[in-house]
């Protein structure tokens, strides 16, 4: 992926949106945007102060489904996530909101205009991760800040 990122000229083009604009990045995604990637490490875009280690869950044939608890003051309700050769978040920095957690570890955190997680909502039925990330985008000239995160009826997308 980096490497076609850079062969087609987008690395710097990438780098600057995720300054400027709202990103969601799911699984590889959680990768490109995080601070730190091991295993191996690699180059990032580092536009999220976290740090992630790659496939941590196991390989493809390790990959599960599993029920993802919101934390307090989350905007979420527990919703599933289906974790495929899945990075792990090892460190949040302290500008970074956890949102979702699976058995306390965070895969769905947010710092500004940037949403990562470690699952693969699109594969379930739950829309709450895109309606979450969608309700942000439509004021993107608001800050994003956490403090004034309003909780959203989700039953009414699911």
């Amino acid at each position: 992926m980096i490497h076609l990122l850079r062969l087609n000229h987008l690395w710097e083009p990438l780098r600057l949106f995720a300054q400027q604009k709202p990103v969601l990045g799911v699984c590889a995604g959680a990768i490109l945007l995080a601070k730190n990637v091991t295993g191996p490490e690699q180059d990032s875009l580092q536009a999220l102060d976290i740090d992630v280690a790659r496939n941590a869950y196991g390989r493809q044939v390790d990959s599960f489904s599993a029920l993802l608890t919101p934390v307090k003051d989350s905007p979420f309700e527990a919703i599933e996530g289906i974790f495929i050769r899945a990075p792990r978040i090892s460190r949040v920095g302290t500008g970074v909101k956890t949102l979702l957690q699976h058995q306390g570890e965070p895969v769905l955190v947010e710092q500004g205009k940037v949403l990562a997680g470690t699952f693969h909502p699109e594969l379930t039925d739950s829309l709450a991760v895109h309606h979450y990330f969608t309700t942000k985008c439509e004021s993107e000239s608001a800050a994003w800040t956490t403090d004034s995160q309003k909780s959203y009826e989700l039953s009414s997308i699911n």
